[in-house]
């Protein structure tokens, strides 16, 4: 009951700003604001208007964060199968058709569907209603001359920039109330901040042009231009247009080449110009803060929340360097979860203190956060040059963001990837890490369901009593925390997907280098869930330069595993033609040990000849019928890290037998650290100093490894010197309501003390404007950090920098500091090496052959259809734009067809 009345009310809310966004440009709402709003609703210095406009476009926004909250907190969404024939099913396909013509759009905008088209249409009638009422206003005077017309209708394209502003900034915060309702990824949202852009670009410049046609007409046109103080108006003509051409310089610096190309420049030319922007608009008309502040106030919370994130300092402990492309490992606070689908922003302070840049998170929970970084620009190539020399590195991060979990409440819906029973995902280069934290986690939840299940035997096995009676078991509460945890474990078995094919293409194979142990055994066990296909796309042969990669960790490198049997290298060429033959149509596992192996691969006649490389073995442990659950698989916990994975997939109740002796890794890498003086006795200090990177202090054990805490000074802004676990966002959802109710009262104080100046007698208006701006991004901001965000860090931090462990003195997973490369052994363990033509675990004789040239995708998704007779199969895919525009057209043209399965294509590429 809770849940669909906090939900009506967060509807009531979404729908209150909209019809006011819409209502705010019409005539009666002049006549409104004129006869008795300006009276009634007028609040100590702020106008009627003014509070009218809080009113609706403040408070709603606010109240659908926190009942967001709410609704997260008490009430967590329910998981079930996607059903091909319920209303609402068919409703959300209908709006995810794709417009024709399709391959122009892709092009384009990378596709369009028909609830984005009506998004477009809902704008086009947003501004069709401000620009309509506004021109009936401005023409409507028969004696009016031609110049003042043209002034009244560069006066209404003025007007129509409020709504376009208002929208502009909604889909810009990392942590996103949008991301938190409905799921939809930033990377998804922030197409319609660029689509935003573009519109409102072209209203300001219409705006402007038209004006300056008019003072040109007149001959008037350099004594309005350098206007800055009109009182006849009260606008200032020249800070208008100096706003007028830091938007210019905005959409010039933001397009697609220079993002791609040059994001340095990008971003930095992005933040100073939308700062000019925002205080030369205030400048030239007080009253634009109204129309900037329903988004940008959600962007200070967010920006609020990563500011107390920033100020600590952590490091690399694991990284593995090849030539292009680096693994790194950093340790994670335990109140820091997080899940698949998210990104984290690294600063180094060695390198810059202003270049923040994203990255993919490889992991899909635990204690750690897996990052694989692929040299592109001198930001990458500083971090991968630092992290050959094995020197300590300082990092400050920001993240993981996009699917947050506070205090054990996930903030956004369950993953989507829960929906099918069938999964497919596409993946191209280094854009297979987001591929890689689904895959990683569904492998940890399955490791999870297999540790219960063996928990379980062990209990029956011993309590005789309880097995006689049925389980009833009634010492120490047993009975309820068995059925709590078979409450868990069934929703969380049957959310899963029951088959996944992850079809990969990269240029070389050291690319596929970012495979680990657990998801290679993963592939090549008997379970059959996963399906994993490498393909070989950069060149005819196999790359010449290819070789075994030797462990980077100071042991020595370990040779080449002889290949196994064909089918466990992933049989045969691509190349290789074989005779067509009908796929097998079971669901389950067959019978035939080589049939059930998710490595013997099936060539299917498509009828056009080609064909294509697909698993044969579609069921599993996980087929349990097509039930409908309204549970989802809780966040795991800290101890179930992706650390506990190694050997455990093989080992699980949904796994195999044993895979043989894992490979010794070598020792771990020590720090790349000088040692000053003979002292030889106790923990001597040692410092170096590497080029621009801060002074470093390293306590150095008699064996010269790291032992205790490390400090590095000149890091943080706040002097904190203390190396510790990446610390978590948020503290709960108590924690982050405050910081949003805070930041709003923030803004409505400021609000009042820049209301009281401009209604001062001779006020200046361009001063109260840019003191309003400035305030209310002052305050909105500084009140929540300094009042409940940077106390709660600052805490955390004394506590952890008072004691060598946590309050828990003998759990390592406690600790309140980090050790630079000290969990290298951990990451070599989990290595995969590369060769010609495979990926290897070496010592076990598990090998996954790569196919040479480009995958048949029409081919692979429907021989995934077909195999496991599901009427809907979730696709995957993230990677170049030529890949995700071949995976568009193909599932477009897959769907067009009016019988079979139905693609849902989930576009996870990283674009910036």
């Amino acid at each position: 009951m809770l849940r669909y009345f906090v939900k009506s009310g967060i509807a009531l809310c979404i729908t209150a700003f909209l019809a006011f966004t819409f209502y705010a440009g019409t005539e009666s709402y002049d006549r409104a604001t004129t006869e008795t709003v300006s009276t009634t609703l007028a609040v100590s210095n702020i106008p009627g208007e003014t509070t009218l406009w809080i009113l609706f476009t403040w408070a709603p926004l606010l109240l659908t964060a926190l009942l967001t909250l709410v609704l997260r907190r008490f009430s967590q969404p329910p998981v079930s199968k996607a059903a091909s024939r319920t209303p609402l099913e068919q409703l959300r396909r209908l709006l995810a058709w794709q417009l024709p013509p399709r391959a122009f759009f892709a092009d384009w905008c990378g596709g369009l569907s028909l609830a984005e088209a009506a998004g477009v249409v809902g704008w086009l009638g947003l501004n069709a209603c401000w620009l309509g009422s506004g021109l009936r206003l401005a023409l409507a005077g028969e004696d009016a001359t031609w110049d003042e017309k043209l002034d009244g209708t560069a006066k209404v394209f003025g007007q129509v920039i409020a709504p376009n502003l208002m929208l502009m900034f909604l889909p810009i915060p990392h942590t996103n109330v949008i991301t938190w309702l409905t799921g939809v990824s930033r990377n998804r949202l922030i197409r319609f901040h660029r689509w935003l852009g573009h519109g409102t670009l072209w209203v300001v410049s219409l705006h402007a042009i038209l004006y300056y046609i008019q003072w040109g007409a007149t001959q008037t046109f350099w004594v309005n231009f350098k206007a800055w103080d009109d009182p006849g108006n009260g606008v200032s003509n020249l800070a208008g247009s100096c706003a007028f051409f830091c938007a210019l310089a905005l959409w010039v610096t933001s397009l697609s080449y220079v993002r791609r190309h040059f994001y340095e420049l990008f971003f930095r030319c992005h933040l100073l110009y939308f700062a000019g922007f925002f205080i030369l608009s205030c400048a030239h008309y007080p009253g634009c803060w109204l129309y900037f502040t329903p988004g940008l106030l959600l962007y200070a919370v967010d920006l609020t929340l990563r500011a107390g994130q920033m100020t600590h300092v952590t490091t690399v402990v694991a990284a593995t360097v090849d030539d292009q492309a680096a693994t790194l490992l950093i340790q994670a606070d335990k109140a820091l979860k997080h899940g698949a689908l998210t990104e984290v922003w690294l600063m180094l302070p060695t390198l810059s203190r202003w270049q923040w840049h994203p990255f993919s998170v490889a992991s899909g929970g635990g204690r750690t956060l897996k990052l694989h970084i692929k040299q592109y620009g001198r930001f990458t190539q500083g971090l991968l040059d630092t992290l050959r020399q094995r020197r300590t590195l300082a990092l400050r991060l920001s993240g993981p963001l996009g699917n947050e979990i506070t205090s054990g409440c996930r903030l956004a819906p369950p993953p989507s990837w829960l929906r099918y029973k069938v999964v497919v995902m596409v993946c191209g280069g280094v854009g297979a890490t987001a591929m890689l934290s689904m895959l990683r986690s569904m492998a940890a939840r399955r490791a999870q369901l297999g540790q219960w299940a063996q928990q379980g035997t062990l209990r029956e096995q011993h309590s005789p009593r309880a097995a006689q009676q049925g389980g009833q078991r009634t010492h120490h509460g047993g009975s309820r925390h068995a059925e709590q945890e078979k409450q868990t474990r069934e929703p969380a078995e049957n959310c899963l997907p029951r088959r996944v094919v992850c079809v990969w293409a990269a240029r070389t194979m050291e690319e596929f280098s970012m495979l680990d142990a657990p998801l290679l055994r993963a592939a090549t066990s008997s379970s059959g869930w996963l399906t994993l296909q490498l393909y070989l796309t950069g060149a005819s042969t196999p790359h010449a330069s290819a070789r075994p990669r030797p462990f980077l960790g100071g042991g020595a490198s370990t040779g080449i595993a002889p290949h196994p049997h064909p089918s466990l290298c992933g049989g045969s060429s691509a190349n290789t033609s074989s005779p067509p033959r009908q796929p097998k149509m079971s669901l389950l596992a067959s019978n035939n040990p080589k049939a059930s192996h998710p490595n013997t691969h099936l060539a299917s006649h498509w009828g056009s000849g080609q064909s294509s490389t697909i698993s044969s073995s579609w069921g599993g442990g996980m087929a349990k019928g097509n039930h409908t659950w309204q549970g989802y698989p809780q966040p795991l916990s800290g101890s179930m890290s992706e650390s506990s994975l190694n050997g455990m997939i093989s080992s699980s109740h949904y796994g195999s037998g044993s895979h043989g002796n894992t490979a010794k890794p070598g020792p771990p890498f020590s720090p790349y650290i000088t040692q000053q003086g003979s002292g030889t006795t106790g923990s001597p200090t040692s410092s170096i100093r590497g080029g621009r990177q801060p002074w470093l202090t390293v306590n150095v054990s008699q064996a010269g490894a790291a032992a205790g805490p490390v400090h590095i000074r000149g890091a943080s802004p706040f002097g904190w010197t203390l190396l510790r676990p990446a610390q978590p966002l948020t503290f709960g959802t108590v924690h982050l309501a405050l910081v949003f109710l805070l930041a709003y009262f923030g803004a409505l104080c400021a609000a009042l003390i820049g209301a009281s100046y401009l209604n001062e007698e001779g006020a200046v208006q361009w001063k109260g404007g840019i003191l309003i701006c400035v305030l209310i991004s002052a305050v909105a901001m500084g009140l929540p950090y300094f009042l409940v965000i940077f106390p709660v860090h600052a805490f955390r931090y004394w506590r952890g920098s008072t004691s060598v462990l946590d309050r828990e003195a003998q759990d390592p997973a406690a600790q309140a500091f980090v050790q630079p490369y000290g969990e290298q052994a951990q990451l070599e363990a989990q290595r995969c090496i590369v060769d010609n033509s495979s990926v290897l675990l070496p010592g076990e004789g598990v090998a996954l052959k790569a196919h040479l040239g480009r995958p048949d995708l029409a081919g692979t998704l429907h021989a995934a259809a077909l195999e496991s007779r599901a009427a809907t199969v979730g696709v995957y895919a993230g990677g170049p734009e030529g890949l995700m525009r071949s995976v568009h057209l193909t599932v477009c043209q897959l769907n067009s067809r009016q019988e079979g399965a139905y693609f849902d294509l989930h576009n996870e590429s990283v674009q910036l």
